[in-house]
């Protein structure tokens, strides 16, 4: 849950004027940061295999 609003908060910042936005490659670092976060919460590692479960929050 937590990386959905830190997802829409990202979005909420591109709606800014155009001075007042972030760059797109701190967009990118954001972007990359909450899918490895989220990654993390849902990804359980086995022996070699990867097994998923639902929801991460």
């Amino acid at each position: 849950m937590e990386g959905i609003r830190n997802l829409i908060r990202l979005l909420q910042c591109m709606s800014f004027p155009g001075n007042g936005r972030p760059r797109m490659d701190m967009v990118v670092l954001k972007l990359k940061q909450i899918h490895e976060k989220e990654m993390a919460l849902t990804t359980v590692m086995g022996e070699k295999i990867c097994h998923y479960r639902q929801g991460g929050g």
